[in-house]
């Protein structure tokens, strides 16, 4: 029989998953954090995502599962609609999750008739909440036996009271107490989980213990294995290493140029996506230039607080903030029309980039990138030049246009709009200059997730273009 669902995952769901399996890695349940990582937001737990598809399967008796390989291909995210496809028979089950013909996560289900007493574990009133930052070398040789504890007792939540009944209590604990091992202690903090074998297997084990190790000795850049054992089952985990998240920025990163602060000493310039990357950059590097910052931020208020807050304890009050929606008209008209008319543009305002898929290109995405890259910069620029005053602006692409870089089609064709905006008005013989920039990758989340691996530049090393940037208007 084959089916297939609309899937979705909402923030309560993660939050509640978090809460009882123990899995609390920031990647998941931090949007501040999440915000810095090459997925730019928080993401679903791989293990939920799995839940919840195998809770759509049609059995209506208790099943004795014996085995079970999931494949992480993708991360999923909260809120986003996917598809679900089941192709189901009385003795396995195969699922696949996709969005626009992209695969994000399979399975392979085998199982036969069972019947299952249910069973509860301890649950106590708080797990720890901070995961380990492991390092490669201290991967080799753990092996530890634990009792397994819960956040929050299964009986108590109708979804995972049902997949209990269903699969039995080992069962589903055991991919609970995955989650958490992978998030939370091997490799932890900086972990991408990628992929879950169970079979069935006798043990020694008490029914309320697990039992972990590492497999081999673990490589930089090759998959980490740890072996798990509870109940009646085992299971082979794996996973890598993900990149860290992005670091904040300090003020004594940036080296100040004594002759540049006499030139932008009380000049207006605006930040638009002045919070994180290269905006953080930029909003400090001219708050410390002496120059009146209006900086733009739309759902990182914390970070635009501790940039504030940080430049003020430094000895420099020349910033003011915003919340704007750059793709809301209202908001961007009442900050426009709120703050002194610039002699500088900043533009950094994004959303979250993301891969193509494969041998397809997404017009919503496009639409998306245009909304940002074009139309908004398109509005910004026009209103300040009906003012009619001397002002330059910074445009950052990228030098992936230049690379043909089939990941990321609706990206590059979005920026090559922006960058032939600016290249436009210039021919009108206005005072408003646009400087096209196509920036080698800097140490930024989004670069990160644009190209993983390429030679990257340090974050504090914008700091030099803007210099150049502000050599070439003069």
């Amino acid at each position: 029989m084959k089916t297939s669902y609309e899937f979705l995952v909402t923030s309560a769901e993660v939050d509640l998953f978090a809460d009882i399996s123990g899995d609390y890695n920031p990647i998941h349940v931090d949007s501040e954090y999440s915000r810095r990582t090459i997925y730019g937001q928080r993401i679903v737990h791989g293990v939920l995502s799995a839940l919840k598809a195998l809770n759509q399967l049609s059995l209506l008796e208790a099943y004795e599962v014996k085995s079970l390989k999931i494949v992480f291909n993708q991360p999923v995210y909260i809120d986003v609609l996917y598809e679900l496809f089941i192709e189901e028979t009385v003795i396995d089950a195969r699922i696949h999750l996709k969005k626009d013909g992209d695969l994000y996560i399979s399975c392979f289900l085998e199982y036969s008739e069972g019947n299952y007493s249910y069973v509860e574990y301890k649950v106590v009133n708080s797990l720890e909440r901070v995961p380990i930052v492991q390092k490669i070398e201290s991967l080799d040789f753990i092996e530890h036996t634990e009792k397994l504890v819960l956040g929050i007792g299964l009986s108590s939540n109708f979804f995972y009271k049902g997949l209990g009944l269903k699969f039995g209590c080992q069962f589903l604990s055991l991919l609970l107490v995955s989650s958490r091992l992978i998030g939370m202690v091997v490799p932890g903090k900086n972990s991408l989980f990628t992929g879950i074998r169970v079979v069935g297997a006798s043990n020694s084990l008490r029914p309320d213990e697990y039992c972990y190790s590492v497999d081999k000795m673990v490589l930089p850049g090759r998959p980490i294995q740890v072996n798990l054992s509870h109940g009646c089952f085992s299971a082979k985990l794996n996973s890598f290493f993900r990149p860290e998240a992005i670091s904040s920025l300090s003020n004594n990163a940036i080296l100040v140029n004594s002759k540049l602060r006499e030139v932008l000493e009380n000049e207006t310039v605006w930040i638009f996506g002045g919070s994180k990357g290269l905006g953080e950059v930029a909003t400090r590097f001219y708050c410390l230039h002496g120059a009146r910052v209006f900086m733009t931020y739309y759902r990182g208020e914390a970070e635009a607080n501790r940039i504030l807050n940080d430049l003020i304890s430094f000895g420099y009050s020349s910033l003011s903030i915003f919340q704007v929606d750059v793709l809301s008209d209202d908001s961007l008209n009442f900050f426009m029309s709120s703050v002194p008319l610039p002699s500088r543009i900043l533009f950094f305002s994004s959303p979250v980039i993301k891969k193509s898929a494969k041998g397809y290109f997404n017009f919503d995405l496009y639409q998306l990138y245009l909304d940002y890259y074009a139309m908004s910069f398109y509005k910004i620029i026009k209103s300040v030049e009906k003012a009619n005053v001397d002002c330059s602006v910074f445009y950052p692409s990228t030098v992936f246009l230049t690379r043909e870089l089939g990941t990321h089609m609706e990206y590059c064709e979005a920026k090559r709009i922006g960058e032939r905006i600016g290249e436009l008005h210039n021919s009108g013989g206005s005072k408003l200059k646009v400087v096209n920039y196509r920036l080698e990758p800097f140490m930024t989340d989004q670069n990160n997730s644009i190209l993983a691996g390429e030679d990257i530049q340090n974050l504090a090393d914008f700091a030099v273009i803007l210099n150049k940037f502000e050599k070439d208007i003069i």
